[in-house]
């Protein structure tokens, strides 16, 4: 647990304690004597939406910002490659299902009945594979969660940059509607 001094309130700089050890992420802001918006930004590592663009900024691969969207650009190739996967396999099951019925009412070899009904069983095979393993839906859910932390980072990064310019009152009042939505949600779910 951080212990505070008697000195230090939710006005206090988030480092406060470290602006001396802090060195500037090369090309990007400055956060000693920064306010808490540049802060929060330079904390989780991401850009500030009032910084210049600087292509040359370099913002750490182990930030949380950077390592949240590198997460979830992946999981939503993952998500895209098993959901063609599996409805591509399907399809052509179903397909082959159809063919097999058809070369089933002719006089046509057995042998290419034979192939066609195992490529149809080794697909249904693969289908119930992946549906074993929940996907596509459990790529989905990853990756709709991993949506939901990155919106929630940049949505902070912007509460932060309102909390800047917002006279007292505002302030007051988002921390009155924070504590009751705090109060809502505190209570089980039924």
């Amino acid at each position: 647990m951080i212990s505070t001094t008697s000195d230090e309130d939710e006005r206090t700089p988030l480092l406060h304690q470290h602006q001396r050890k802090l060195e500037p992420v090369s090309g990007a802001v400055s956060v000693n004597n920064a306010d808490v918006h540049t802060q929060f930004c330079f904390l989780v590592g991401m850009p500030p939406s009032t910084a210049p663009a600087n292509p040359k900024a370099y913002w750490p691969k182990s930030s949380l910002y950077s390592r949240a969207t590198r997460q979830l650009s992946s999981q939503t190739r993952t998500y895209l490659f098993t959901a063609v996967l599996t409805n591509s396999l399907l399809l052509s099951q179903v397909v082959l299902g159809a063919v097999v019925t058809g070369l089933g009412a002719t006089e046509s070899s057995h042998l290419i009945i034979t192939v066609i009904g195992a490529m149809n069983t080794i697909i249904a095979g693969v289908v119930a594979y992946l549906k074993s393993r929940g996907q596509p839906m459990r790529a989905r859910m990853y990756k709709d969660d991993l949506e939901r932390v990155v919106d929630e980072i940049e949505n902070s990064e912007v509460m932060w940059l309102g909390l800047i310019f917002a006279p007292p009152r505002c302030i007051e009042e988002i921390c009155l509607l924070m504590r009751r939505n705090r109060h809502c949600t505190e209570h089980p779910r039924v």
